[in-house]
């Protein structure tokens, strides 16, 4: 875990409120960050205006950095992130210079390239057309690429696709983690409190992480079943982590997931 990633996934916990640089590094010396550390790290992230000093030694996120804040919590809304998909139906997105960022960020909502130039996704986000289109530029896609449009493909078309997304690892992902999860909320309370706090926040932020960029494939394609367990499992983990981190124990955010 790299400081930034930690302090960006903390803030995202208290929301527009924000919280004391004093906080942010009593958090941080639970996995071994060290106070100079933290302020650098804090200067830095200001600077690129992923944060904000809003009062005198107090932070939270920068507007900037909102919609990616958003994409990550759609993670709550389950299977709802899908609709009925229409058999053969994708999505396409073309570009010949995408940046490093715009591949990460088609990878991260389900896009597989299937060859130079040209990356697909099944069409059947809740999002779909220009609000496709809108959402991923919020998200940092920039105006060159070709999205959106909807083309019908036979099975021997896009069958090589669909292996690329190797279906049989995500449900592997999804047993494993949900077994974890399951685990640690049947011995967390039991647990020295530093503890609990450092493996919720981690094994939460694992979840958090697969969730949010998981492709949400059509059923006919994966049933869902496995997915939505662990999905049910992380919102009763959630659940526990924030009573874990609840102000009640020491001043800490109301969320334990996080991001990265």
């Amino acid at each position: 875990m790299k400081p930034g990633n930690f302090i960006l996934d903390l803030l995202r916990t208290y929301g527009q409120k924000g919280t004391s640089a004093q906080n942010l590094m009593t958090s941080s010396r639970m996995f071994n960050f060290s106070d100079n550390l933290i302020r650098v790290t804090l200067s830095r992230l200001v600077t690129r205006r992923l944060i904000e000093n809003f009062e005198r030694g107090h932070y939270r996120l920068a507007q900037l950095s909102d919609p990616i804040t958003e994409f990550i919590e759609e993670w709550r809304i389950g299977e709802s992130r899908r609709r009925p998909w229409e058999p053969g139906s994708f999505l396409m997105a073309q570009s010949v210079k995408l940046t490093n960022k715009e591949k990460w960020l088609l990878t991260s909502t389900g896009f597989k390239q299937l060859r130079s130039g040209l990356w697909l996704r099944p069409d059947n986000l809740h999002r779909t057309g220009q609000r496709l289109v809108a959402w991923l530029s919020q998200l940092g896609l920039s105006e060159e690429p070709i999205v959106g449009e909807r083309l019908m493909l036979q099975q021997k078309h896009y069958g090589s696709l669909i292996d690329d997304y190797d279906i049989n690892k995500l449900e592997q992902g999804y047993v494993e983690l949900t077994a974890k999860l399951e685990h640690s909320a049947d011995r967390l309370q039991k647990k020295p409190l530093a503890i609990a706090k450092v493996e919720s926040f981690t094994l939460g932020g694992e979840g958090l992480h697969l969730l949010a960029k998981d492709p949400y494939l059509p059923a006919e394609l994966q049933p869902p079943r496995n997915r939505e367990r662990l999905w049910q499992t992380m919102l009763r983990y959630d659940d526990l982590g924030r009573s874990i981190w609840s102000p009640e124990q020491g001043n800490m955010p109301t969320s334990i997931t996080s991001f990265g």
